[in-house]
């Protein structure tokens, strides 16, 4: 009796620890919903009402938490319009995820702010909600309309300049020959002058015109120095706006990578819980308490594969490694051993030809080729899948080819696929978070190439990228 009353009290021990890890899941996910420099707005994706909305949303479009709360997504001032704004949650409700860059919003003052939208869907305690993420993109689409209006102005200035200065150099051509004729009347009057001893008179003439003629060559040659310092003026001024472009840009993979490793913290703490759960109460049960408890562990190993994913693609930026020589038939020889489970498990059949040495990062070529070989035995076709990998080098540059005989996709699809987010299947249907292919696009750039797919449906697919040959 005395054994089974401390095993009581370590078991209300350890629920004890599950509850606390649970309150502090919860404090640090609040803390980033209070803190982020994001709006976000929770609506209740069965009848569209706001749940929540973070600090930083109602400051940006001056609404109180009183006039958010517990009102319809059609009925709040920024998004007035029912028709449109029913229609647009018709849609939320459909896709898991959802992408708006430049919507335009307009604040309770009556100031339009451009934003950038994205929702993602999600269950708790057996309820779908969907989080509305809105980033305020005005400045940068302000910084990028100046851009392009400086851009065409000087693309206007430089066609006008490029247009005098033909002008100038067909006149200038002109001058030559005039000085060229100058010359040779100089040296036939000297023949007369040295011969005859008459034409003094004329031959001073026509030094005084060749000098006329000598002003106005060194104006033209001022004249293009001066339009030459002023494009590359104009040039100048385009530097610190490009630079400010490039930091913004870096300031956004930089927070997508902080925000998605902050996370995995309390996400781990969620899933240890429900998992406890799910252990501990095994057959004690009913049917659709289990089946809650399968959803919230199954959203949580979703959640930490997309996590995963998200970091994989920060991290193409930020923990990149210097380029070295590479051999890629060794990166190839990696990527097969991290497949060999799912090429076993497939029956897959994959072959190469000889790859040559490049320079690159030999991880984040690993994971080019995984991925890609990765998608060709994901989505085989019935029959057995047959995977070739293949090199040429034209001109400059190797070709790389990733060619499957699969169920292949239609022309429509062949940039999309390379879309962060974008699935052209039901998660039913096959597996993935859809970052994969980015990962793939924003590797390549990064090497100084390019990518892209060949495909017919039911044909299987080809996919192509460059990298610039080893000098």
């Amino acid at each position: 009796m005395e054994n089974t009353t401390d095993l009581s009290k370590l078991d209300l021990t350890g629920e004890q620890r599950a509850v606390e890890t649970l309150r502090l899941s919860d404090a640090r996910y609040r803390r980033l919903f209070e803190t982020a420099q994001d709006g976000i707005l929770i609506l209740h994706a069965d009848t569209g009402q706001v749940v929540d909305a973070n600090p930083f949303l109602k400051e940006l479009l001056g609404y109180s938490q009183e006039e958010f709360l517990g009102r319809k997504l059609w009925e709040i001032g920024p998004f007035k319009g029912e028709d449109a704004s029913k229609s647009a949650f018709a849609e939320l409700q459909v896709n898991d995820r959802l992408h708006y860059e430049g919507l335009p919003l307009e604040t309770k003052d009556g100031r339009r702010v451009e934003v950038e939208f994205i929702s993602n869907a999600y269950a708790a305690d057996g309820t779908r909600f969907i989080q509305c993420n809105i980033r305020d993109i005005t400045e940068r689409k302000h910084a990028e309309s100046q851009i392009s209006l400086l851009n065409a102005e000087l693309a206007q200035q430089v066609a006008l300049r490029t247009a005098q200065l033909e002008e100038k150099s067909k006149r200038a051509d002109e001058l030559a020959v005039i000085v060229e004729e100058r010359l040779a009347a100089n040296k036939e009057l000297a023949f007369q002058v040295e011969e005859k001893g008459k034409r003094a008179d004329e031959l001073a003439q026509i030094n005084v015109e060749r000098e006329g003629v000598n002003q106005a060559l060194k104006m033209a040659i001022k004249e293009l120095a001066f339009e030459c310092a002023e494009k590359g003026k104009r040039a100048d001024e385009l530097i610190p706006i490009n630079a400010e472009l490039a930091r913004s840009n870096a300031e956004l993979e930089q927070f997508a990578y902080v925000a998605t490793h902050d996370l995995q913290e309390p996400l781990r703490a969620v899933a240890s819980c429900v998992q406890l759960l799910q252990k501990r109460y095994e057959g004690r049960l009913d049917a659709r308490a289990v089946e809650f408890i399968t959803h919230a562990v199954d959203g949580t190993m979703r959640m930490q594969t997309l996590i995963n994913d998200l970091l994989a693609y920060s991290r193409i930026s930020t923990h990149a490694q210097a380029f070295a020589s590479t051999e890629c038939t060794k990166v190839l020889a990696a990527a097969l051993a991290n497949l060999s489970i799912a090429t076993a498990e497939s029956g897959a059949v994959i072959t190469s030809d000889g790859l040559p040495m490049v320079m690159g990062d030999a991880t984040q070529l690993t994971q080019l080729f995984q991925n890609l070989i990765g998608n060709a035995i994901k989505f085989r076709a019935e029959r057995p899948a047959l995977i070739h990998i293949g090199a040429v080098l034209k001109e400059d540059e190797w070709w790389f080819t990733v060619a499957d005989n699969g169920i292949g996709m239609e022309p429509q699809y062949f940039e999309r696929v390379f879309q962060v987010f974008q699935r052209l299947h039901t998660r039913r249907a096959y597996q993935g978070t859809g970052i994969g292919l980015a990962i793939c696009k924003k590797v390549v750039e990064r090497h100084g190439g390019r990518i892209w797919v060949e495909s017919q449906p039911g044909q299987g697919s080809t996919f192509c990228f460059t990298i610039p040959a080893k000098k």
